[in-house]
C-alpha cells in the first residue's frame, strides 16, 4: 500500500517528463525480466475494487497516521492517468513526449 501512497503523492506534487518516466519503467521491466502484459492487473475495476485491498488501504492509512481523507479507487484512479499512458506506449513500443503537469493531474 506504501508503494501506492508514494506514487500518489508524487504525481500530486512533481511534474514528470514522460519520455524520461517511460524509459525508467522500460528499463525496470528489462532489468527484472518482467512480463508487458496488455491488461495489466493494477489498472482492472476488480484490482481497485477489491474489498480485501480497501481495507488493506485503510489500515494503512491509520497505522502511518496519514490523516487525509484517501479512498483507494481515488488514488488508484490517478495513477491509471498518470502511469497507463506511458505503459501503453511502451507496449505499442511508441515514445511518450508529453509532461505530467501535477496541478492539473493531466499529461500535457
Amino acid at each position: 500500500m506504501k508503494d501506492f501512497y508514494d506514487v500518489f503523492t508524487l504525481l500530486s506534487t512533481e511534474n514528470f517528463d514522460g519520455r524520461v518516466l517511460w524509459e525508467a519503467i522500460f528499463e525496470t521491466f528489462q532489468r527484472r525480466r518482467t512480463n508487458l502484459e496488455k491488461e495489466h492487473p493494477v489498472f482492472s475495476s476488480s484490482f481497485v475494487e477489491d474489498e480485501s485491498r480497501n481495507k488493506q488501504w485503510k489500515a494503512f492509512l491509520q497505522r502511518t497516521g496519514i490523516k487525509e481523507d484517501l479512498q483507494f479507487p481515488f488514488v488508484m484512479e490517478k495513477i491509471r492517468d498518470f502511469l497507463f499512458p506511458v505503459y501503453d506506449s511502451i507496449l505499442k513500443e511508441n515514445e511518450y513526449w508529453k509532461m505530467w503537469n501535477s496541478r492539473t493531474l493531466k499529461w500535457e
